[in-house]
């Protein structure tokens, strides 16, 4: 990669806490050209172009090529040259007026930083200028250096890119896939009513104990006893109901005994993610305090709440109702389920190349937003190095994403489905409703030409989905039964 110094300049990367005079640099696992960064235009290309006394491309595999350019010693100059210059009318030196500080002073003090931002700049330029309008280039990584001082001063480097696969789609009509029958149970029906009843109750402050008992709702802080990557596994006043298995595991059978506004030391299992990518799975000390207890006040099942619900007058028609409703959602379920196995008999029909840098720089936006949801205050140099730490494992979801777009787009493609400017736009409410976006809201981001090209891309996707599924040869077969609850073959059977 590139360095601060042309001495060595082959070990090293461009310094990222420098920022370039024309355009900041991207940061450490973002995609150099996601948002401008070193291939940003800049105010000098149109009055100047680097010269580039060789490029070449070459192929490193089935998608993905190396392109190797060379950039003028004259050009390289010149540029560092219009640097200092511009540094002349900005820096204010003790001893010298301003724009009046001699060129060796700040070449002295600045000529790193400035040898630095020309290379990234004239590097950015041209690679921009040799990738332009090429629009299956999907992912374009930071220059390395090749060599950082050519025989005219110049400078090589190379830089890996990756294209879309291509993608022959055949044979996806009449796939044969199973679909799991829908049936609602009694106890499934409880437990819907059971969550109902919960979202309308309402806690009570206990003043008649200072304990934590199960069954309470607690409001505690805690924080892990461990610095390192355990340092962000903290959250103040939240709320958990003692008992309910939805906390940390450990966390909720410490809270109980523990005596209302006291510290206490008690052991959690870190969960294992990649933002504990050594600590996941094992026991770690966790202080926790309790601000205040709470009990759950429920109404009871009868007519009242029923009626309460809108969905049915009495509690009877009301079960009736709840088992109608879960059983539309398991039809939904088991359709995502069918759309999956067409999916993944596709996917085996159609093996791609996976672009690995393109696939890698989806899983750390995906993880990187995980992250700041669970931990808001997550500081990037700690982002930047779990991002870095990421294995392939970790990507195998968005390779499959990536495949199955792929293929959804070759089908819809070759069958020329489109969206109709009414279906997008229907689509698009009820998604930004889901999002609890306005109306308004709602028609300003589909102003946005990347927000309608994004909707638009989805509901296409949507809808060769459902051409696949309509076209399909789906069996209904029985919900498999779990290990555990399969009969034995070989056991006896019971006396009557």
């Amino acid at each position: 990669m590139f360095t601060d110094s042309p001495r060595g300049a082959n070990r090293g990367r461009l310094p990222w806490k420098l920022r370039p005079l024309t355009g900041q640099a991207s940061a450490p696992g973002e995609s150099a050209a996601a948002d401008g960064g070193p291939f940003a235009k800049t105010r000098f290309e149109k009055q100047r172009k680097a010269t580039v006394m060789e490029s070449q491309m070459e192929e490193t595999g089935a998608v993905s090529k190396s392109l190797t350019v060379r950039v003028d010693g004259a050009a390289l100059q010149d540029e560092k040259r219009r640097a200092l210059d511009s540094l002349r009318g900005q820096v204010n030196l003790k001893g010298f007026r301003k724009g009046k500080v001699p060129v060796s002073v700040l070449q002295k003090m600045y000529g790193r930083q400035v040898h630095a931002d020309a290379v990234r700049k004239l590097a950015g330029m041209e690679i921009s200028k040799l990738v332009q309008g090429q629009e299956d280039i999907i992912h374009v990584a930071l220059p390395e250096l090749v060599r950082d001082k050519t025989e005219d001063g110049g400078v090589e480097f190379s830089v890996a890119v990756e294209y879309k696969p291509q993608i022959e789609v055949k044979g996806y009509v009449g796939l044969a896939v199973e679909r799991p029958l829908s049936e609602v149970s009694d106890e499934e029906v409880d437990a819907e009513i059971e969550r109902m009843r919960q979202r309308v109750g309402h806690l009570e402050a206990i003043e008649d104990r200072q304990v934590v008992e199960d069954g309470d709702m607690a409001f505690i802080s805690f924080k892990a006893l461990e610095d390192g990557e355990l340092a962000a596994l903290q959250a103040d006043n939240i709320q958990i109901k003692v008992g309910a298995g939805h906390a940390l595991d450990g966390l909720e059978e410490g809270l109980v005994g523990c005596q209302l506004g006291e510290a206490k030391e008690i052991q959690i299992t870190v969960p294992s993610h990649p933002s504990f990518p050594t600590r996941g799975g094992q026991q770690a000390p966790c202080e926790v305090v309790v601000h205040e207890i709470k009990r759950e006040v429920l109404p009871a099942l009868d007519d009242d709440f029923a009626l309460d619900t809108g969905e049915a007058e009495t509690y009877e028609d009301l079960r009736v109702a709840v088992a109608e409703r879960l059983l539309n959602q398991k039809r939904k379920a088991t359709e995502s389920v069918v759309h999956q196995a067409i999916l993944a008999k596709l996917r085996m029909a159609h093996p791609i190349t996976p672009p690995w840098g393109h696939i890698k720089e989806r899983a750390q936006q995906r993880v990187a937003a995980q992250l700041r949801s669970m931990i808001p205050n997550i500081q990037q140099e700690m982002l930047d190095a779990m991002m870095q730490r990421m294995g392939s494992d970790e990507m195998e979801s968005d390779l499959t994403d990536f495949h199955n777009e792929l293929l959804l787009d070759a089908v819809a493609e070759r069958e020329g489905i489109t969206v109709e400017p009414a279906v997008l736009e229907e689509r698009a409410r009820e998604m930004f409703r889901s999002m609890n976006m306005s109306a308004a809201q709602a028609r300003e981001m589909m102003q946005q030409a990347r927000v309608r090209d994004n909707v638009s891309e989805m509901v296409r996707r949507e809808l060769t989905l459902k051409f696949l599924l309509a076209g399909a040869q789906v069996t209904e077969v029985a919900p498999q039964v779990e290990e555990s609850e399969a009969p034995d073959p070989s056991a006896a059977p019971e006396e009557e």
